[in-house]
């Protein structure tokens, strides 16, 4: 009897199944199975990119914040702005000092030697200037009285303020377009002062003992 009313049904389905076509399930979008998929630009609900400004407490724009903006130290900004030493500026041509007598010449560095300067009530006899290119690029300078190089050193301090780098007997000032050396050694002292755009690549390194 049971197989019989089986059969009845199969036969006459309408009467076994619920009446009316079936509803078709709701399509949900393919990207909602993908709980891990990233959110494309434009999604709604997408957190902004960073460095993006929103609203922040009570609506106020939020800057962005960058954090590898720093402030040159002071020293540097007046390195840069003296732009040379004793009176001379990079970029000079070999007219405008007095006094030169070539003592070397290397590829396109010309050297030479100036008569004597001063710096901080220290008369400088031993001067050097080398043009590149026909410009000024590197200032160099020693002296073998140790009571002289601590005037040149404090003055140096005064004037531009401690030192970036001390490296072994070397003390270093290093801005953006200018860099200078100061040694102090046991029979005196020397300086480099070097132009970053005007001298050579190795120049510039070479402020680095």
């Amino acid at each position: 009897m049971i197989l019989s009313g089986l059969l009845a049904c199969v036969a006459a389905s309408i009467a076994c199944g619920p009446s009316g076509p079936r509803e078709r399930p709701a399509e949900i979008p393919i990207a909602e199975y993908k709980p891990d998929a990233p959110v494309l630009p434009g999604d709604a609900g997408a957190a902004p990119a960073l460095g993006d400004s929103g609203p922040g407490v009570g609506g106020a724009a939020v800057e962005p914040i960058d954090a590898h903006k720093e402030d040159p130290p002071a020293s540097a900004a007046k390195l840069d702005a003296k732009n040379g030493f004793a009176g001379a500026s990079f970029g000079d041509a070999r007219k405008t000092v007095r006094g030169l007598k070539e003592t070397g010449h290397r590829g396109d560095h010309v050297t030479f030697r100036a008569a004597a300067t001063s710096y901080a009530g220290v008369a400088i006899k031993d001067v050097s200037y080398t043009f590149v290119k026909s410009k000024l690029a590197i200032i160099g300078f020693g002296l073998k009285s140790l009571p002289d190089c601590k005037t040149v050193k404090d003055g140096l301090e005064r004037e531009l303020g401690g030192p970036q780098s001390t490296v072994r007997e070397a003390q270093i000032w290093r801005g953006d377009k200018v860099g200078l050396r100061f040694a102090t050694g046991t029979g005196g002292c020397s300086a480099l002062v070097v132009s970053k755009d005007l001298a050579s690549a190795a120049d510039w390194a070479g402020l680095e003992p």
